[in-house]
Protein backbone atom coordinates (compact mmCIF):
# COMPACT_ATOMS: atom_id res chain seq x y z
CA UNK A 1 0.00 0.00 0.00
CA UNK A 2 1.17 3.65 -0.53
CA UNK A 3 1.22 6.12 1.73
CA UNK A 4 3.34 9.32 2.48
CA UNK A 5 6.38 9.48 4.23
CA UNK A 6 4.91 11.70 6.72
CA UNK A 7 2.17 9.15 7.74
CA UNK A 8 4.71 6.21 7.32
CA UNK A 9 6.37 8.29 10.37
CA UNK A 10 3.66 8.90 12.22
CA UNK A 11 2.28 5.49 12.25
CA UNK A 12 5.85 4.59 13.58
CA UNK A 13 5.80 6.70 16.44
CA UNK A 14 2.02 5.25 17.49
CA UNK A 15 3.13 2.97 20.86
CA UNK A 16 0.66 -0.19 21.09
CA UNK A 17 -1.89 0.47 23.30
CA UNK A 18 -1.70 3.95 24.13
CA UNK A 19 -4.07 6.99 22.68
CA UNK A 20 -0.81 8.61 21.04
CA UNK A 21 -3.51 8.97 17.89
CA UNK A 22 -5.13 11.94 20.49
CA UNK A 23 -1.99 14.23 20.42
CA UNK A 24 -1.57 17.13 18.25
CA UNK A 25 1.46 15.44 16.31
CA UNK A 26 -0.80 12.85 14.70
CA UNK A 27 -3.55 14.55 14.01
CA UNK A 28 -3.05 14.33 10.22
CA UNK A 29 -2.86 10.48 10.59
CA UNK A 30 -5.80 10.14 12.99
CA UNK A 31 -7.79 12.03 10.30
CA UNK A 32 -7.07 9.53 7.44
CA UNK A 33 -6.79 6.50 9.33
CA UNK A 34 -11.35 7.64 10.46
CA UNK A 35 -11.25 7.90 6.33
CA UNK A 36 -9.23 4.93 5.13
CA UNK A 37 -9.89 1.38 6.09
CA UNK A 38 -6.53 0.67 4.57
CA UNK A 39 -4.58 2.66 6.60
CA UNK A 40 -6.80 1.72 9.89
CA UNK A 41 -5.51 -1.98 9.12
CA UNK A 42 -1.76 -0.86 8.23
CA UNK A 43 -1.78 1.23 11.75
CA UNK A 44 -2.82 -1.81 13.72
CA UNK A 45 -0.37 -4.23 11.58
CA UNK A 46 2.37 -1.74 12.74
CA UNK A 47 1.26 -1.98 16.26
CA UNK A 48 0.79 -5.83 16.87
CA UNK A 49 4.52 -6.04 15.44
CA UNK A 50 5.87 -2.98 17.90
CA UNK A 51 4.03 -5.56 20.75
CA UNK A 52 5.43 -8.70 19.65
CA UNK A 53 9.24 -6.64 19.74
CA UNK A 54 8.54 -5.48 23.20
CA UNK A 55 7.60 -8.68 24.65
CA UNK A 56 10.82 -10.34 22.47
CA UNK A 57 13.36 -7.75 23.91
CA UNK A 58 11.30 -8.33 27.61
CA UNK A 59 10.52 -11.81 27.85
CA UNK A 60 12.65 -13.58 26.22
CA UNK A 61 15.77 -15.94 27.65
CA UNK A 62 18.92 -14.61 27.45
CA UNK A 63 21.18 -17.54 26.08
CA UNK A 64 23.82 -18.69 28.69
CA UNK A 65 27.08 -16.49 28.21
CA UNK A 66 25.71 -13.71 26.27
CA UNK A 67 26.45 -11.15 28.06
CA UNK A 68 30.47 -12.67 28.55
CA UNK A 69 30.42 -13.11 24.96
CA UNK A 70 29.38 -9.47 23.96
CA UNK A 71 32.22 -7.85 26.32
CA UNK A 72 34.51 -10.15 25.29
CA UNK A 73 34.08 -8.92 21.64
CA UNK A 74 33.66 -4.84 22.97
CA UNK A 75 37.12 -5.63 24.57
CA UNK A 76 38.66 -7.47 21.49
CA UNK A 77 37.40 -4.32 19.12
CA UNK A 78 38.52 -1.59 21.92
CA UNK A 79 42.11 -3.42 22.40
CA UNK A 80 42.56 -3.39 18.35
CA UNK A 81 41.25 0.13 18.26
CA UNK A 82 43.84 1.37 20.72
CA UNK A 83 46.77 -0.07 19.08
CA UNK A 84 48.96 3.03 17.53
CA UNK A 85 48.92 2.62 13.55
CA UNK A 86 50.81 6.06 12.48
CA UNK A 87 50.17 6.28 8.68
CA UNK A 88 53.37 7.23 6.52
CA UNK A 89 54.07 10.71 5.74
CA UNK A 90 53.29 9.46 2.08
CA UNK A 91 49.96 7.84 3.05
CA UNK A 92 48.92 10.86 5.49
CA UNK A 93 47.10 12.87 3.05
CA UNK A 94 45.57 10.35 1.27
CA UNK A 95 44.03 9.09 4.68
CA UNK A 96 42.13 12.46 5.33
CA UNK A 97 38.62 12.31 4.64
CA UNK A 98 38.17 8.39 4.92
CA UNK A 99 36.88 6.70 8.16
CA UNK A 100 39.61 5.29 10.57
CA UNK A 101 40.37 2.14 11.54
CA UNK A 102 38.99 2.91 15.14
CA UNK A 103 35.76 3.95 13.25
CA UNK A 104 35.50 0.75 11.46
CA UNK A 105 36.01 -1.62 14.12
CA UNK A 106 33.09 0.74 16.57
CA UNK A 107 30.62 -0.04 13.76
CA UNK A 108 31.93 -3.89 13.17
CA UNK A 109 30.94 -4.05 16.35
CA UNK A 110 27.79 -2.02 16.34
CA UNK A 111 26.81 -4.29 13.57
CA UNK A 112 27.34 -7.58 15.29
CA UNK A 113 25.27 -6.66 18.55
CA UNK A 114 22.41 -5.74 15.90
CA UNK A 115 22.77 -8.76 13.90
CA UNK A 116 22.50 -10.60 17.51
CA UNK A 117 18.98 -8.68 18.55
CA UNK A 118 17.74 -9.21 14.77
CA UNK A 119 18.59 -13.01 15.69
CA UNK A 120 16.78 -12.90 18.89
CA UNK A 121 13.83 -11.90 17.06
CA UNK A 122 13.60 -13.82 14.35
CA UNK A 123 13.65 -16.96 16.64
CA UNK A 124 11.20 -15.07 18.55
CA UNK A 125 8.39 -14.45 15.12
CA UNK A 126 9.41 -18.03 14.00
CA UNK A 127 8.13 -19.57 16.95
CA UNK A 128 4.92 -20.99 16.92
CA UNK A 129 2.13 -18.60 18.50
CA UNK A 130 0.31 -19.49 21.41
CA UNK A 131 -3.05 -20.89 21.95
CA UNK A 132 -5.24 -19.61 23.86
CA UNK A 133 -8.28 -21.90 24.93
CA UNK A 134 -12.00 -20.31 25.49
CA UNK A 135 -11.24 -21.26 29.41
CA UNK A 136 -8.51 -18.73 29.50
CA UNK A 137 -10.61 -16.45 27.38
CA UNK A 138 -13.38 -16.29 29.91
CA UNK A 139 -10.97 -15.60 32.98
CA UNK A 140 -9.76 -12.57 30.84
CA UNK A 141 -13.18 -11.33 30.30
CA UNK A 142 -13.92 -11.35 33.50
CA UNK A 143 -11.01 -9.24 34.84
CA UNK A 144 -11.66 -6.73 32.32
CA UNK A 145 -15.39 -6.98 33.25
CA UNK A 146 -14.18 -5.49 36.70
CA UNK A 147 -11.12 -3.69 35.22
CA UNK A 148 -13.66 -0.94 33.24
CA UNK A 149 -15.48 -0.61 36.89
CA UNK A 150 -12.32 0.75 38.25
CA UNK A 151 -10.19 2.23 35.85
CA UNK A 152 -10.91 5.48 34.23
CA UNK A 153 -12.80 6.03 30.45
CA UNK A 154 -11.20 8.38 28.03
CA UNK A 155 -13.38 10.01 25.51
CA UNK A 156 -10.51 11.27 23.46
CA UNK A 157 -10.98 10.28 19.52
CA UNK A 158 -10.05 9.31 17.30
CA UNK A 159 -9.70 5.61 19.62
CA UNK A 160 -6.39 3.97 19.71
CA UNK A 161 -8.00 1.13 17.64
CA UNK A 162 -10.26 0.70 14.66
CA UNK A 163 -13.48 -1.29 14.76
CA UNK A 164 -14.05 -2.21 11.12
CA UNK A 165 -17.66 -1.33 9.61
CA UNK A 166 -19.09 -4.37 8.94
CA UNK A 167 -18.68 -5.61 13.16
CA UNK A 168 -22.24 -4.67 13.56
CA UNK A 169 -22.30 -3.19 17.23
CA UNK A 170 -23.18 0.28 18.31
CA UNK A 171 -21.13 3.91 18.46
CA UNK A 172 -18.57 3.92 21.20
CA UNK A 173 -19.07 6.05 23.53
CA UNK A 174 -16.00 5.74 25.39
CA UNK A 175 -12.28 3.66 25.89
CA UNK A 176 -9.40 2.43 27.64
CA UNK A 177 -6.43 0.43 27.57
CA UNK A 178 -7.05 -2.52 29.56
CA UNK A 179 -4.48 -5.18 30.50
CA UNK A 180 -3.74 -8.79 28.96
CA UNK A 181 -2.18 -11.68 30.13
CA UNK A 182 2.10 -11.72 29.38
CA UNK A 183 1.52 -14.80 27.48
CA UNK A 184 -0.50 -13.56 25.23
CA UNK A 185 1.97 -10.92 23.75
CA UNK A 186 -1.20 -8.52 23.39
CA UNK A 187 -2.52 -5.13 23.96
CA UNK A 188 -6.31 -4.79 24.18
CA UNK A 189 -8.80 -1.71 24.38
CA UNK A 190 -12.05 -1.76 25.46
CA UNK A 191 -14.65 0.12 24.60
CA UNK A 192 -17.99 1.64 25.95
CA UNK A 193 -21.16 1.33 23.41
CA UNK A 194 -23.76 3.26 23.54
CA UNK A 195 -27.04 1.44 23.91
CA UNK A 196 -30.01 1.36 21.50
CA UNK A 197 -32.81 3.05 22.34
CA UNK A 198 -35.11 1.82 25.17
CA UNK A 199 -32.19 -0.62 26.47
CA UNK A 200 -31.32 -0.43 29.61
CA UNK A 201 -28.41 -3.39 29.00
CA UNK A 202 -24.85 -2.07 29.28
CA UNK A 203 -22.27 -3.79 27.37
CA UNK A 204 -18.13 -3.41 26.01
CA UNK A 205 -16.58 -4.73 23.01
CA UNK A 206 -12.83 -5.49 24.26
CA UNK A 207 -10.19 -5.32 20.89
CA UNK A 208 -7.24 -7.27 21.21
CA UNK A 209 -3.75 -7.32 19.08
CA UNK A 210 -2.09 -10.08 20.06
CA UNK A 211 -0.02 -12.96 18.20
CA UNK A 212 -1.74 -15.40 20.46
CA UNK A 213 -4.62 -17.36 18.41
CA UNK A 214 -7.84 -18.03 19.84
CA UNK A 215 -10.10 -20.82 20.51
CA UNK A 216 -12.54 -19.22 19.18
CA UNK A 217 -14.32 -18.84 15.29
CA UNK A 218 -14.23 -16.44 12.81
CA UNK A 219 -17.76 -15.68 13.88
CA UNK A 220 -19.32 -15.14 17.52
CA UNK A 221 -18.65 -17.64 19.60
CA UNK A 222 -20.49 -17.69 23.01
CA UNK A 223 -18.09 -17.79 26.13
CA UNK A 224 -18.74 -19.45 29.58
CA UNK A 225 -18.30 -17.03 32.06
CA UNK A 226 -18.33 -18.80 35.76
CA UNK A 227 -16.87 -15.86 37.42
CA UNK A 228 -19.96 -13.98 36.04
CA UNK A 229 -23.17 -13.94 37.35
CA UNK A 230 -26.21 -15.49 34.82
CA UNK A 231 -26.99 -11.92 33.86
CA UNK A 232 -23.32 -11.24 31.61
CA UNK A 233 -22.92 -12.72 28.34
CA UNK A 234 -20.15 -12.84 26.38
CA UNK A 235 -19.02 -13.76 22.37
CA UNK A 236 -15.85 -13.60 21.10
CA UNK A 237 -14.34 -14.10 17.46
CA UNK A 238 -11.25 -13.53 15.52
CA UNK A 239 -10.87 -12.09 12.17
CA UNK A 240 -9.07 -14.30 9.77
CA UNK A 241 -7.06 -11.62 8.02
CA UNK A 242 -6.02 -9.69 10.68
CA UNK A 243 -5.98 -11.84 13.08
CA UNK A 244 -7.44 -9.27 15.81
CA UNK A 245 -9.77 -10.73 18.25
CA UNK A 246 -13.47 -9.18 19.41
CA UNK A 247 -15.11 -9.97 22.52
CA UNK A 248 -18.44 -8.67 23.35
CA UNK A 249 -19.74 -8.29 27.06
CA UNK A 250 -23.22 -7.52 28.10
CA UNK A 251 -24.95 -7.19 31.02
CA UNK A 252 -28.37 -8.07 30.62
CA UNK A 253 -31.47 -8.87 32.61
CA UNK A 254 -33.80 -10.38 30.16
CA UNK A 255 -31.15 -12.86 28.13
CA UNK A 256 -31.83 -10.74 24.79
CA UNK A 257 -28.70 -8.19 25.25
CA UNK A 258 -26.38 -10.36 23.25
CA UNK A 259 -29.13 -9.60 19.95
CA UNK A 260 -29.41 -5.64 21.64
CA UNK A 261 -25.73 -4.93 20.57
CA UNK A 262 -24.66 -7.32 18.11
CA UNK A 263 -26.51 -8.83 14.88
CA UNK A 264 -25.85 -12.22 15.10
CA UNK A 265 -25.85 -15.16 12.32
CA UNK A 266 -29.46 -17.14 12.72
CA UNK A 267 -26.94 -19.80 13.74
CA UNK A 268 -25.62 -18.39 16.85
Amino acid sequence: MKMSRPIREQIDACRPGSDDLALPELAELAAAVEQDGALATELARSQRFDQAVSVAMHELPVPAGLMERVLAATSAHQAEANKPSPAPPAEAEAARGRWSRRRWLALAGSLAVLVLVAVTAWQFFRGPARTVTREELSLAVANWDEAVLVNAWKVKKPMPVVVPAGIGVPAPARWQTVSTPSQWSASAVAIDLVPPKAIKSRAILVVVSSRATFKVNSTPTALTLSRLAGTVQAVAWQSPTTKVLYVLIVHTEDGQGLRDFLRLPSEV
